[in-house]
């Protein structure tokens, strides 16, 4: 069973159903969940902040691009509640631009308005997460240009839990 946190339109979520997993998608938007909906798929307006699962819920979860938009004082809050529905030894994919220590209205962003972000150092990502999680797999990947990179990690919950 997987749950995807942030699932937008339902793209990856509908490519792991394909391949045989129970998926669970959440989104803030109502106009994404409709259209995961459309899709065939278990999609719910949901908070990452406030998710409503029982405990040792989910094997895996998914989320791409979603933390990042989070205020870092509610990264780690964030990190436990995935923590909290994942079942003993789950696993976490969490894929995240970052790469320097930023968080605010990202000049940058090429959206009108300009959306909050917040990225992570690569160092500070390694500090952070081992609190809740053990690292299976991290990568930072450089951009041809500009300052940032995506840092894709794999993540296990440790199974005493």
């Amino acid at each position: 069973s997987l749950l995807e946190i942030g699932a937008g339109p339902g793209r990856d979520s509908l490519f792991f159903q394909d391949q045989g997993l129970e998926v669970t998608c959440i989104d803030l938007s109502p106009k994404m969940i409709e259209l995961c909906q459309q899709k065939g798929l278990d999609a719910n307006v949901m908070d990452m902040m406030h998710l409503d699962f029982d405990l040792n819920s989910f094997d895996a979860v998914y989320a791409l691009n979603s933390f990042l938009h989070l205020p870092k004082e509610e990264f780690p809050v964030a990190l436990e509640n995935v923590r909290n529905v994942l079942r003993p030894a789950g696993l976490f994919f969490l894929g995240i631009y970052g790469g320097l220590e930023f968080e605010g209205v990202w000049e940058k962003d090429a959206y009108r308005p300009k959306r909050f972000f917040s990225f992570h150092s690569d160092e500070n990502l390694k500090k952070i997460l081992p609190d809740m999680f053990k690292i299976l797999y991290f990568k930072h990947i450089e951009f041809e240009e500009g300052e940032l990179g995506f840092q894709s990690t794999i993540l296990r919950k440790c199974a005493t839990e």
